[in-house]
């Protein structure tokens, strides 16, 4: 294996160093034009290697001030990446000894739902990896940052960056999760869409299922994928995991394909039956690989837990019929078997009394859960929070910032501003968006953070002093994605996570739509950072990199060389 090393121990520059994660993005930003040529006081020449890119890392110069501070008091040194020659492979890999990268550099493309482009990985986020652009050239520099790794917290930093275009030798490090950040308020993950799937162990339920007559609703391959994926989550140590609605797949009560799993459905109270025995199937098996892991999870409704779009129309109206044979089965299978005190605050009327719920789990973090689908006129589906839901919401914001809490985060099923990635799905947006009475009391009150599912791909969006992440992914699609939040007094770090998955159809298993699931899902262990961003105390969102950075809503990610 032949690697490029440039080696420097960097000391803190007390007269130029920058505090503040927010500064750090503007002199990350600027780095490549304006430092470009200049003269680097300690870089360390590289050798270049025959049949190798040319590719160096080197650092930007002690002189230059660019030695900075985190928040947290850490020291940062920053540095860039180099081509000096024609590019053989889109690709370039960093490994930092000593520290680790908290940003995907600005040159490096940004993942996406669809491709595994730049990711930060590694035992404690020590791999860098850098997909080129295609219109990279000789000359072409990104800057990056390192950091200490936990427990290095120390002047002067001692760090080793190697660069390399062999995949193979950077690729075997394990994306193994760890806590890299230090000791925070809070920490909490986030997965919309998990599983938007009705997977479980048919034999596990109240239903007619036969084997043999009809394929079961897991395998040995999803188990395995569905092991690596919460023991990816649990092996964070978070306090708590909220899932923004479609836990199911949820086409209960309807029997296209006559499997007669649940029973018949050619009339209303069989119907019905029908739901409750898939509920009771599938809503058990969900809970338990949580609560058998510690992870202490906090669920939304989304319209699959209600039966899936559209409810408008003859067509649809046994669906619509059920709705609240939907609700009660939600409260019933998921939410009051592990009801607690998070569970006692919530609307005293309404349709949704018994699925939007709000709690604090630390006197400086208020969350809000809602439900978005308003069916309370008794004809129509409306994404929206119904008036009294929405009278309980405005109470629970205006007290949260009458109290002076520091962080306000909502979940709800749906984005409510755009523009939003869309992969796999309808791609429902909330009513009215940002003129909507939801978000003018987010923005009256002070909420941070807006954290929604349903598009099954990733974009995040700032509006107001907002931030909405839209995330999380239909597991059989292979884009089931994860938001890692850590609550600070000053600030907010969130660090999106993704899985390289493999699809593939055959001995596919049981759904009750026509078609059924691939059979062959295989998560990989290890998850990686495709995107990190801040929200600062004063309410500025800072350091945007990798796939958190603002979308325009036209620009695809993928950019084939």
């Amino acid at each position: 294996m032949v690697r490029i090393v440039t080696t420097s121990t960097l000391r803190r520059s007390a007269h130029r160093a920058v505090t503040g994660r927010a500064q750090r993005l503007a002199l990350l930003a600027t780095a490549a034009s304006t430092l470009l040529g200049a003269a680097l006081a300690s870089t360390t020449p590289v050798t270049a290697f025959a049949n190798e890119p040319q590719v160096s890392a080197e650092w930007l110069g002690e002189t230059q001030g660019r030695v900075v501070l985190t928040p947290s008091g850490e020291s940062a040194v920053l540095g860039r990446i180099r081509l000096s020659g024609d590019v053989a492979s889109d690709l370039v890999y960093a490994e930092a000894s000593g520290g680790r990268f908290d940003t995907i550099p600005e040159g490096c493309l940004p993942s996406d739902a669809k491709r595994r482009n730049s990711t930060i990985g590694g035992t404690h986020d020590e791999v860098l990896r850098c997909r080129i652009p295609a219109s990279a050239t000789n000359g072409w520099t990104t800057p990056f940052e390192v950091v200490p790794t936990p427990g290095a917290n120390k002047t002067p930093l001692d760090v080793t960056v190697s660069t390399s275009t062999d995949r193979a030798r950077m690729e075997q490090i394990p994306a193994s999760p760890q806590n890299a950040h230090g000791t925070a308020l809070l920490h909490l993950l986030s997965s919309p869409d998990f599983l938007n799937a009705d997977i479980g162990d048919l034999a596990d339920g109240p239903n007619r299922w036969r084997p043999g007559k009809t394929p079961n609703s897991i395998n040995a391959v999803w188990q395995r994928s569905l092991d690596t994926v919460l023991d990816d989550w649990a092996s964070r140590e978070a306090d708590g995991m909220l899932v923004a609605g479609d836990l199911v797949d949820g086409h209960w009560g309807e029997d296209p394909t006559r499997s007669g799993v649940f029973g018949p459905v050619d009339n209303d109270t069989r119907r019905r039956h029908a739901l409750r025995s898939a509920a009771s199937t599938f809503y058990p098996q969900w809970l338990q690989r949580f609560t058998s892991r510690g992870i202490d999870v906090y669920p939304a409704m989304g319209d699959h837990d209600l039966g899936d779009n559209p409810w408008d129309g003859q067509r649809n109206r046994n669906k619509f019929e059920l709705q609240r044979d939907f609700e009660t089965a939600f409260v019933k299978g998921v939410l009051k078997p592990i009801a607690g005190s998070w569970y006692t605050n919530r609307p005293s009327s309404g349709i949704h009394r018994q699925t939007a719920y709000a709690w604090r789990p630390t006197p400086e973090v208020q969350i809000l859960t809602l439900n978005v689908f308003d069916y309370s006129d008794g004809r129509h589906m409306r994404v929206r929070l119904d008036r009294a839901q929405m009278r309980w919401a405005e109470k629970v914001l205006a007290k949260a910032k009458a109290d002076g809490v520091q962080w306000i985060v909502a979940q709800g099923h749906t984005p409510i501003i755009g523009p939003v990635r869309v992969e796999n799905s309808s791609g429902m947006r909330y009513g009215y968006g940002a003129n909507s009475t939801l978000w003018k009391a987010f923005k009256k009150y002070g909420v941070d953070l807006y954290l929604s599912g349903e598009v099954h791909a990733t974009t995040v969006t700032e509006k107001d002093g907002i931030v909405q992440v839209s995330h999380g992914g239909a597991f059989q699609h292979g884009s089931a994605t994860y938001l890692d939040m850590r609550f600070y007094d000053d600030r907010l770090d969130l660090d999106l996570r993704d899985f390289d998955a493999t699809i593939s159809h055959g001995n596919d298993l049981f759904s009750v739509q026509r078609g059924g699931y691939a059979g062959y899902v295989d998560y990989s262990p290890g998850s990686y950072s495709i995107g990190t961003g801040t929200i600062t105390g004063s309410g500025v969102f800072a350091a945007r990199s990798g796939i958190v950075r603002e979308w325009d809503g036209r620009s695809a990610i993928y950019d084939p060389r």
